[in-house]
C-alpha cells in the first residue's frame, strides 16, 4: 500500500503498511516542507531586499531633492541681497542727485553727505533733507541764480560759502574722522583769520 497524504496514515492502515513505507512517507513530507519554508523564506528575504532597495533610494531622492531646495533657497537668498543691494544703490544715488541738482557742492562736501546719508531710511533722510535746506542755504543753486537776490545778499551767499568750502579744504582730516558739524560764523572767521584777537586762545 503506498501512501500519498497525510490523511492514508489511519490505525487500520497501519496494520499494512511496513515501518519504512510510513518513515519514507514522513522523510518526503519533512522535506517537501524544509523545501516550501526555504522557498518562502527566500520569497521574503527578496522583498525584504526590495523594500530595502526601495527605501535606500527613496532616503537618496529625498537627500538630493533637500539639497536642491536649499541651494535654490540660497540662491533665493543671493538674489534677494543682491536687489535690495541695487535698490539701496539707487536710493543712495538719487538722493545724492537731488542734492547736486539743489546745491553748489564742492567733493568734499559730497563726501560728508555720502557717509551721513548712506544708512538712513526714509523718515530718517527726509528730516536730514530737511535740516540740510537751513544748513546749506548758503550753497541753494537757486538763491545764487535768483536775479532777484540782491547785490549785498548774493555776495554774502558767495562768500560764506567760499568760507564753508575753505573750512572744509582746511579740516578735511577732522571730516574724515567723523566731525559733521556745522561752523558757525566765528568759527568761519577765526578759519579765515585765526591771528584776530577774538580767535586767539590764552592759556590762564
Amino acid at each position: 500500500m503506498k501512501i500519498n497524504r497525510i490523511e492514508d496514515i489511519t490505525d487500520e492502515s497501519l496494520k499494512e503498511l511496513s515501518a519504512s513505507t510510513v518513515s519514507d512517507f514522513i522523510q518526503k513530507e519533512l522535506e517537501k516542507a524544509s523545501e516550501d519554508f526555504s522557498q518562502e523564506k527566500s520569497k521574503t528575504q527578496d522583498a525584504l531586499n526590495e523594500a530595502k532597495e526601495k527605501q535606500e533610494t527613496l532616503s537618496k531622492e529625498n537627500a538630493e531633492i533637500s539639497k536642491r531646495l536649499e541651494e535654490f533657497q540660497t540662491k533665493i537668498n543671493e538674489l534677494e541681497g543682491e536687489k535690495e543691494e541695487r535698490l539701496q544703490q539707487e536710493k543712495f544715488s538719487v538722493r545724492m542727485a537731488s542734492f547736486d541738482e539743489k546745491y553748489k557742492l564742492s567733493d568734499d562736501d559730497r563726501k560728508v553727505l555720502a557717509a551721513q546719508i548712506k544708512d538712513l531710511d526714509d523718515e530718517s533722510f527726509d528730516k536730514y533733507s530737511k535740516d540740510m535746506t537751513v544748513l546749506l542755504s548758503s550753497k541753494d543753486k537757486e538763491i545764487l541764480a535768483d536775479p532777484k537776490t540782491s547785490e549785498p545778499m548774493r555776495r554774502h551767499t558767495l562768500d560764506e560759502l567760499h568760507d564753508l568750502e575753505e573750512y572744509v579744504d582746511h579740516h578735511h582730516d577732522e571730516i574724515e574722522a567723523g566731525d559733521h558739524h556745522d561752523p558757525n560764523a566765528l568759527e568761519l572767521f577765526c578759519d579765515m583769520h585765526p591771528d584776530e584777537p577774538e580767535c586767539l586762545v590764552y592759556d590762564d
